[in-house]
């Protein structure tokens, strides 16, 4: 606590020489911002080193057991949607919604609603919940496993295997 006291005195001390009114208010009015970019990129760093360790998890049981991973996978997705249901319901789906209605009712009136949409456990279960299930599947892929889902599963191959199905039924039915 003694540092950060003397740090805010430092700083006003700063602060209080500088003689030019617009730059004081200017600087007064750009400091939240700098803040809030130091806090969103240093959050955005910690969010980035908490997936890549759990893509480690991931690849260490691919790895090991292949087969546990058709375990794990389903796991984490039921464990990453009952943290939600249970935890934070407002923190299904993408966000953009939530936020959006926040902006709108951004008003002391309902401030209750927005607390409800946007808070810190929201964005604590939000960020647990795609930790668990995005990290468990699709982190794991990479471009082989992205290129062999498309093979397997291609929109053309499973519309001509289906024409097939239908021109061979067909076929039976009108002999």
């Amino acid at each position: 606590m003694v540092f950060i006291d003397r740090v805010r005195q430092e700083a006003k001390r700063a602060f209080d020489r500088i003689r030019n009114e617009k730059l004081k208010n200017n600087l007064l009015q750009a400091i939240p911002f700098w803040v809030a970019s130091l806090v969103t990129g240093l959050a955005a760093v910690l969010y980035s080193r908490l997936f890549s360790l759990a893509e480690k998890g991931t690849a260490f049981i691919v790895h090991t057991h292949l087969w546990l991973f058709f375990i794990v996978t389903p796991l984490c997705f039921i464990t990453a949607w009952w943290l939600v249901q249970q935890f934070a319901p407002y923190a299904r789906g993408s966000g953009i919604p939530q936020v959006m209605a926040a902006i709108e009712l951004a008003t002391p009136k309902y401030n209750d609603k927005v607390n409800k949409l946007l808070s810190l456990r929201i964005l604590f279960i939000k960020v647990l919940s795609s930790l668990i299930k995005d990290a468990a599947m699709r982190r794991n892929l990479g471009d082989a496993g992205l290129r062999d889902i498309e093979t397997r599963f291609s929109i053309e191959r499973w519309n001509r295997d289906l024409a097939k199905a239908f021109d061979k039924a067909l076929s039976r039915d009108s002999n």
